[in-house]
Protein backbone atom coordinates (compact mmCIF):
# COMPACT_ATOMS: atom_id res chain seq x y z
CA UNK A 1 0.00 0.00 0.00
CA UNK A 2 1.46 3.50 -0.83
CA UNK A 3 0.66 6.64 1.89
CA UNK A 4 1.75 10.02 1.48
CA UNK A 5 2.32 11.25 5.03
CA UNK A 6 2.29 14.96 6.25
CA UNK A 7 5.42 15.67 8.20
CA UNK A 8 6.38 18.68 9.93
CA UNK A 9 9.78 19.58 9.31
CA UNK A 10 11.62 20.25 12.70
CA UNK A 11 14.89 22.33 12.76
CA UNK A 12 16.53 25.17 12.89
CA UNK A 13 14.90 28.64 11.65
CA UNK A 14 16.83 28.55 8.50
CA UNK A 15 14.56 25.23 7.53
CA UNK A 16 11.10 25.73 5.99
CA UNK A 17 8.55 25.62 8.03
CA UNK A 18 6.37 23.83 5.13
CA UNK A 19 4.87 20.76 5.47
CA UNK A 20 7.11 17.83 3.53
CA UNK A 21 5.03 14.89 1.94
CA UNK A 22 6.87 11.67 2.49
CA UNK A 23 6.02 8.63 0.40
CA UNK A 24 6.10 5.33 2.65
CA UNK A 25 5.78 1.94 1.71
CA UNK A 26 3.23 0.36 4.47
CA UNK A 27 1.62 -2.83 5.18
CA UNK A 28 -0.28 -2.41 7.84
CA UNK A 29 -0.67 -5.14 10.42
CA UNK A 30 -4.03 -7.12 10.56
CA UNK A 31 -5.26 -9.97 13.02
CA UNK A 32 -2.13 -11.78 13.17
CA UNK A 33 -0.46 -14.96 15.03
CA UNK A 34 1.66 -13.63 18.34
CA UNK A 35 4.08 -15.25 20.26
CA UNK A 36 5.43 -14.03 23.74
CA UNK A 37 9.14 -14.07 24.43
CA UNK A 38 11.41 -13.81 27.12
CA UNK A 39 13.31 -10.65 27.73
CA UNK A 40 16.39 -10.56 25.04
CA UNK A 41 18.81 -8.99 27.77
CA UNK A 42 17.94 -11.16 31.21
CA UNK A 43 15.70 -14.13 30.03
CA UNK A 44 13.48 -12.66 32.35
CA UNK A 45 9.35 -13.57 31.51
CA UNK A 46 7.82 -10.70 33.84
CA UNK A 47 6.84 -7.67 32.60
CA UNK A 48 5.12 -4.18 32.75
CA UNK A 49 3.10 -2.64 29.73
CA UNK A 50 4.57 0.84 28.58
CA UNK A 51 2.84 1.48 25.37
CA UNK A 52 0.13 -0.32 23.60
CA UNK A 53 -0.20 1.00 19.67
CA UNK A 54 -2.94 -1.13 18.37
CA UNK A 55 -2.14 -3.96 16.68
CA UNK A 56 1.07 -3.98 18.71
CA UNK A 57 2.62 -2.78 22.25
CA UNK A 58 5.87 -2.36 23.83
CA UNK A 59 6.80 -3.50 27.44
CA UNK A 60 9.37 -3.10 29.77
CA UNK A 61 11.19 -6.16 31.68
CA UNK A 62 10.72 -5.89 35.34
CA UNK A 63 13.76 -7.54 35.93
CA UNK A 64 16.55 -5.41 33.84
CA UNK A 65 14.04 -2.34 32.80
CA UNK A 66 15.10 -3.51 28.69
CA UNK A 67 11.96 -2.34 26.28
CA UNK A 68 10.93 -4.14 23.75
CA UNK A 69 7.73 -5.17 21.86
CA UNK A 70 6.01 -8.26 23.04
CA UNK A 71 4.05 -10.48 22.51
CA UNK A 72 5.76 -10.12 18.92
CA UNK A 73 4.45 -11.73 15.29
CA UNK A 74 5.58 -14.86 14.55
CA UNK A 75 8.16 -15.30 11.81
CA UNK A 76 5.80 -16.25 9.26
CA UNK A 77 3.06 -13.19 9.17
CA UNK A 78 6.11 -10.65 9.70
CA UNK A 79 7.33 -12.65 6.37
CA UNK A 80 3.66 -12.50 5.19
CA UNK A 81 3.79 -8.30 5.71
CA UNK A 82 7.21 -7.80 3.90
CA UNK A 83 6.52 -10.10 0.82
CA UNK A 84 7.97 -9.27 -2.45
CA UNK A 85 6.12 -6.29 -3.17
CA UNK A 86 7.62 -4.40 -0.39
CA UNK A 87 11.32 -5.43 -1.55
CA UNK A 88 10.90 -4.58 -4.68
CA UNK A 89 9.40 -1.20 -3.50
CA UNK A 90 12.60 -1.02 -1.34
CA UNK A 91 15.67 -1.85 -4.05
CA UNK A 92 13.51 0.49 -5.89
CA UNK A 93 13.61 3.37 -4.10
CA UNK A 94 17.36 2.52 -2.05
CA UNK A 95 19.20 5.99 -3.52
CA UNK A 96 16.19 8.23 -2.25
CA UNK A 97 16.73 7.37 1.26
CA UNK A 98 19.88 7.92 1.85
Amino acid sequence: MWRETNVPQHGPSSWSSAIATVKTFATLPGPEAKLSIPCRLCGGGSFSPLWDCGAFSFVSCRGCGLIQQNPQSVPEAVAARYDETYLRYEEENQLVFR
